[in-house]
């Protein structure tokens, strides 16, 4: 993205005024350009203020980003919400200058200020994703107060006994209100990034058992990509060999290793001449034979999290069956004669129960990701051990006739209590107690009608996302559970458009000037 003052200078001017067939053509100076885009930017404040207030479930994911040189630090964040027609839909709300220590405390300080900027209520947010950095997880730990501990503070206050009023300190008035003491953060729930967690097992776990000729092996792969990047000569001659470019890893994707590795492996009948034309040590074909189980043992994960890491179709509830297909399929991998990766196959698996032991296990901790399942059409019971599937099922129906009490009354049971309070206004003479159709007993009723959209949409065999019109009720949850991303990855995309923004030759580009550039860019 070119500067602002760009449009002052000439040569650009006359590429407008020749594209347009305008010589009068006038373009804003560099100052009233900026003017303009502090006006588009207050315009969509407004607009993503009007998305905060029309919906009830928001989540948000949230991030630090630190320049190339250190010499900046922001707080990245975007706002996700699924409209009436069952869309993900999400707004990029912040790129903030954050200075100082990225601490726990001072990231949670901004997370808050974020949230007050926008009117983001606590209630209204199902989870935060961010990733796994000591300073996030402490900042949640601390600051995060579960409806239980409110709960308990408010049944705590119901238990007070005249002795403990009576030692009551008295305070002085004047004194609460005139202390310069702010309101304590509160922070909603937290959710790790599920792919970076995921990412963890396949690097770090795998990296404690080391496989023969894992070393050789993919020391002789680097050569080959490091050959083709900084030669184009190199890179030229691969191509007219293989009739293919190469792709090549990241540092920082482990899944860009392992799709680089998978298409090194397709064009392997040319791997011998590519290694004599461009001067690298060949590939052994014992080594091949391993990258080849390499690639087998640890395709699930890296499928899972090509999966996971999306945004537009992805939804909480692919979480939970994903993690327990990857087990399912390294422990069948864990039961095949692998000649090289066995042991990285139990390694990885140990791992993976490791990280995610309280998702595999289905606890209550995360009822969460298993109703987000559940309520997703496509997942439903399907996925589900057949052990645990009686009290599955008994969760989803209790916890959708539960969301739809706390809703209030239906449409349908206010009428029916209208009609009946009616027609005892126009009937008082008589005494037809039997008659007489109570709250309680209007509530029943409507939990039964809600028990059985819960079996007919158990039973319904479509699986689109859109059969959730037919099952208002569990359409409700649906909105409630799936609302939450897996992973943070749609805020790290917001990272990689700051760093074309923020050029080394706009070093004078203000903080405010850049978030407003970046927000008008990705929203």
């Amino acid at each position: 993205m070119h500067p602002l003052w760009t449009v002052e200078q000439v040569e650009f001017r006359e590429l407008l005024q020749g594209i347009s067939n305008n010589s009068n053509l006038k373009l804003p100076s560099r100052r009233n350009l900026g003017r303009l885009i502090s006006e588009e930017y207050e315009e969509l404040q407004k607009r993503i203020k009007e998305t905060v207030k029309s919906n009830k479930h928001i989540c948000l994911t949230m991030d630090l980003w630190t320049t190339k040189g250190k010499s900046r630090s922001f707080m990245g964040g975007t706002l996700h919400w699924i409209n009436d027609k069952l869309e993900r839909k999400s707004h990029t709300i912040c790129c903030r200058r954050f200075k100082g220590n990225h601490t726990y405390d001072r990231i949670a300080t901004m997370i808050v200020s974020v949230m007050e900027q926008y009117g983001i209520a606590v209630k209204n947010v199902t989870q935060i994703v961010t990733d796994n950095g000591s300073n996030f997880v402490k900042a949640f730990k601390e600051f995060y107060q579960s409806e239980d501990d409110e709960d308990d503070s408010i049944h705590s206050d119901d238990d007070t006994t005249e002795s403990d009023i009576s030692n009551l300190e008295s305070v002085d008035i004047c004194t609460i209100l005139t202390s310069h003491e702010t309101n304590p953060i509160s922070l909603p729930s937290h959710q790790r990034c599920s792919r970076h967690t995921l990412s963890l097992v396949s690097t770090t776990d795998a990296e404690k058992v080391s496989p023969s000729y894992d070393r050789s092996a993919f020391a002789k792969c680097h050569s080959i990509w490091n050959k083709s990047s900084r030669s184009t000569l190199a890179s030229e001659a691969i191509e007219s060999i293989s009739g293919n470019q190469l792709i090549k890893p990241t540092a920082t994707r482990w899944n860009s290793l392992y799709d680089s590795t998978r298409h090194l492996l397709k064009i392997k009948a040319h791997l011998f001449q590519i290694c004599d034309t461009i001067g690298v040590p060949k590939l052994l074909d014992v080594e091949i034979q391993y990258l080849e189980e390499y690639i087998t043992c640890l395709g699930p994960i890296a499928v899972a999290l090509d999966r996971l890491q999306g945004e537009e179709h992805c939804f909480f509830g692919e979480l939970l069956p994903t993690l327990l297909t990857v087990e399912k399929k390294l422990m069948h991998l864990d039961s095949l004669p692998l000649k090289f990766c066995s042991q990285l196959v139990k390694t990885v698996l140990k791992g993976l129960r490791n990280r995610f032991s309280s998702f595999i296990d289905m606890n209550h901790m995360n009822e969460d990701a298993i109703l987000a399942a559940v309520t997703h059409p496509y997942f439903k019971l399907r996925w589900v051990p057949d052990e645990k599937l009686e009290v599955i099922r008994d969760l989803f129906i209790s916890t959708i006739c539960r969301l739809n009490s706390e809703n209030g009354r239906t449409e349908e049971e206010s009428v029916e209590l209208v009609q009946t309070q009616k027609a005892k206004l126009d009937d008082d003479f008589f005494c037809f107690s039997s008659n007489n159709v109570t709250r309680d007993e209007l509530r029943v009723k409507n939990d039964n009608k809600i028990r059985i959209q819960c079996h007919q949409y158990l039973d319904d065999t479509s699986q689109e996302i859109n059969s959730l019109n037919d099952y208002s009720a569990v359409k409700n949850g649906f909105l409630k559970f799936n609302t939450t991303l897996p992973s943070s990855g749609p805020v790290e995309r917001v990272f990689n458009y700051g760093g074309i923004i923020l050029r080394p030759n706009r070093n004078r580009l203000s903080d405010q000037m850049f978030e407003e550039l970046i927000l008008l860019k990705l929203n």
